[in-house]
């Protein structure tokens, strides 16, 4: 699944504006980090309660946690292993 069709669910989902967020748990690909990570350590935990999907918003945060408990709160749009929040260039891939 790519980043855009993620952002749509999301986005479709909170258009509604539901009670409850969507969840998803997607994998970064193992090529977007320099060292090697277990599965686990390369997915984040990510819910469509974030600024970039909501459709009134000017944000563009997606903040997630790790799986594996290490790293909480990250804004991954803003990490170097994301190169762009849009055109498909986040994929998410086992």
């Amino acid at each position: 699944m790519t980043y855009q069709e993620l952002k749509k669910i999301f986005i479709a989902h909170e258009a509604n504006k539901p009670s409850a967020p969507f969840t998803s748990f997607p994998p970064f690909a193992e090529d977007s980090f320099r060292e090697p990570y277990s599965k686990t350590e390369r997915t984040y935990v990510i819910s469509s309660d974030n600024k970039a999907f909501h459709p009134n918003m000017s944000g563009y945060s997606v903040i997630g946690n790790c799986l594996d408990g290490t790293d909480m709160g990250v804004r991954l749009e803003s990490l170097a292993i994301i190169d762009s929040m849009t055109d498909d260039s986040l994929t998410f891939r086992e």
